[in-house]
């Protein structure tokens, strides 16, 4: 089920005013009419590296048994075993 829902989130071509297909080389074209909404200084700050100490503080914040993420886990094995894996996660 999660397969068939990530595949009918591609887009597959894209079609410029007129109906004609473009590909990827046409990518900055069809892109031009979209604002921006990430300013130079918001797209600084989301590029800075992660601080280990608030990593942390998410996952230990995060509700132990909502949803698994992609990795199939929980965020309660996160947590109980964060101490463990935590320099893994860091990488």
């Amino acid at each position: 089920m999660a397969t068939q829902r990530k595949k009918s989130k591609n887009i597959s071509r894209l079609e410029d005013g007129d109906g004609q297909e473009r590909g990827k080389s046409d990518n900055c074209s069809l892109l031009s009419g979209i604002l921006i909404y990430v300013t130079d200084g918001m797209n600084d700050y989301l590029n800075l590296r992660f601080i280990e100490e608030n990593i942390e503080v998410t996952v230990q914040s995060l509700h132990p048994t909502k949803a698994p993420g992609d990795d199939g886990m929980p965020p309660m094995f996160y947590q109980q075993f964060w101490h463990i894996i935590s320099k893994d996660v860091y990488k």
